[in-house]
């Protein structure tokens, strides 16, 4: 089940946690998806509202700038560890009008959202998800950062 979660982290906690980003550390994303790239590991203040939805394992800042998209699929990456990919959270770290485009799909559900900043996004991830394939729309102009976090059981 899609939850969203409006107003979940205040925008200026979000705007301070950007001022402090390392992006140096900013590296391509591994599928080849042109301009994403993502900074991971995150930590920060930000994950301990996430923190109490569950056992959060990983997260990453991920970066779209233009042209920047994500392919349809679903949140099941082979990830060394011993743990189950069980649910994703994606943390919406920009405002609608600081990018066109960039609109989140839930593919198969008809779903299509384009959240203001601070909104928090969960859903059901693993091998079971399939009901929850997602894509992002190309980013036509500005950038769209997103903090993605990784629940286990």
């Amino acid at each position: 089940m899609i939850q969203i979660y409006p107003k979940f982290i205040p925008t200026d906690v979000i705007d301070e946690f950007l001022k402090n980003v390392d992006w140096s550390l900013e590296k391509p994303f591994p599928n080849k998806q042109t301009n994403l790239s993502f900074i991971c590991p995150i930590k920060n203040k930000i994950n301990k509202r996430a923190k109490e939805l569950g056992n959060v394992i990983n997260v990453e800042l991920l970066i779209y700038r233009e042209n920047a998209f994500s392919h349809r699929h679903i949140d099941d990456y082979e990830f060394t560890g011993d743990y189950d990919w069980v649910m994703t959270g994606i943390l919406m770290m920009t405002d609608p009008e600081e990018y066109e485009g960039g609109e989140l799909l839930f593919n198969d559900l008809g779903i299509k959202t384009k959240c203001p900043k601070g909104t928090y996004i969960t859903f059901p991830a693993g091998p079971n998800s399939t009901d929850y394939y997602h894509s992002v729309n190309k980013v036509i102009s500005g950038q769209r950062n997103v903090l993605v976090y990784r629940y286990t059981k």
